[in-house]
């Protein structure tokens, strides 16, 4: 996602002549669409930037511009679209913590392997098969996790 940066100029004399004294200035820049919510910000004087808050463009009389930003100078974003990454990494989080929950049971000499409740005896000369694949398996999963944006902590 990109800032874009919103000015306003005088009208040139062509436009002028195009669209008379039916407004004062134009904007340079890409515009939203109409009625589209965005996140905008604009330079003070100071130069630090008022904080980011949601505005509409819209039609204003006969012209267009935001519902609450009067500034010659504005930048606005699109908002960010929610895809459903949060549910998909906590769905992640909680398979990871079962495989580290069987890692840990498959330390104990004890530990029986079974799936879906049913029970397959395995010596234990497979057991390290089994803790390698769920580790592959986990790996997988953080790496999916990483592509969401979720790291995990050192």
């Amino acid at each position: 996602m990109k800032w874009h940066k919103l000015t306003t100029r005088k009208m040139t004399e062509d436009e002028v002549e195009i669209y008379g004294d039916k407004y004062d200035f134009m904007w340079d820049g890409r515009t939203p669409n109409i009625n589209e919510e965005v996140l905008v910000t604009y330079p003070l004087s100071s130069g630090k930037f008022v904080d980011t808050y949601i505005d509409t463009w819209e039609e204003i009389g006969d012209g267009v511009g935001f519902e609450n930003t009067d500034n010659d100078v504005i930048y606005w974003m699109e908002l960010p679209k929610y895809n459903g990454e949060l549910e998909k990494a906590n769905g992640l989080l909680n398979e990871i913590r079962e495989i580290d929950l069987k890692l840990r049971q498959l330390e104990h000499p004890f530990y029986r392997v079974s799936i879906e409740d049913y029970f397959i005896p395995f010596n234990e000369k497979y057991k390290q098969k089994f803790v390698d694949i769920l580790k592959e398996i986990r790996g997988e999963m953080v790496e999916e996790l990483n592509k969401l944006g979720v790291v995990e902590d050192d």
